[in-house]
Formats: structure tokens, C-alpha cells, sequence
């Protein structure tokens, strides 16, 4: 169900930890960006997965440049956070068919963030 009401986003991102989906990218920025890590991807590879090169990719390419500074993801941020928003890093996290050997666990993201106050949100955008 898409969350509506913009105005309880925070009221329900403090209840349930999470809220979505949000529309964030029109048809054709969601081509873009496929186009793009599709490209990164083939350039960077090995044997065709991705590598550790996925991370903090904002400072270089200018595609996930674009995505973090979005005005419709920063408005959500926003909602959520307030207005001091602070970018920690970027990910691709791939997640290839099991035959990968590449394990994620349920985790607690902010248990590793060593924040003071804990007042943390991680924006997911998924692309497949």
C-alpha cells in the first residue's frame, strides 16, 4: 500500500521503524538508474557480480550523486529526521541468487552506527 499521508509518515516511521513504498523516482529516472548500474556493473565486475566498489560511490559517479540529493528522497528524509540531514554513505547492496554463497542476517542497522542520540533512517531504493 502506498503511504498517503505525508503528514503521519513520521507518526508511522516512530511506531513501525519503517514506512513504504514511497515514490521517489519517475519511470524514466528508474530506466536511468538501471541503465546506469548496469553499466557500473559490466565495468566492474567479477564473473559478473558486483564488487566491493559499490560503496560510497557518491563522491565519483554522478548517477548516485543525483539519487542522494533528490529533492523527492531528501523530502522524505526529512519527514522523518528533520532538516539536518547528514549523508553517512552510499551502498549498492546486491543481493545475487544463493548459489552466490553471500549471507545477509537480520540486523539492527543503528546498533553499529554509534550515534548519540540514535536518530538514524536508511533510505532503501530498490531497483529490481
Amino acid at each position: 500500500m502506498m503511504h498517503e499521508n505525508r503528514e503521519r509518515l513520521r507518526e508511522d516511521f516512530e511506531r513501525d521503524g519503517i514506512v513504504f513504498p514511497l515514490p521517489v523516482l519517475s519511470a524514466r529516472e528508474t530506466n536511468e538508474l538501471r541503465r546506469s548500474w548496469d553499466r557500473l556493473e559490466k565495468e566492474e565486475s567479477l564473473d559478473g557480480r558486483a564488487t566491493t566498489t559499490t560503496h560510497s560511490r557518491h563522491f565519483d559517479l554522478p548517477f548516485v550523486q543525483e539519487i542522494v540529493r533528490s529533492p523527492s528522497v531528501l523530502d522524505y528524509v526529512e519527514l522523518v529526521l528533520g532538516p539536518d540531514i547528514t549523508l553517512f554513505g552510499t551502498r549498492f547492496f546486491c543481493k545475487y541468487p544463493s548459489a552466490s554463497g553471500h549471507h545477509v542476517s537480520w540486523h539492527q542497522d543503528l546498533d553499529s552506527c554509534d550515534l548519540h542520540p540514535p536518530i538514524a533512517c536508511t533510505a532503501w531504493l530498490a531497483k529490481d
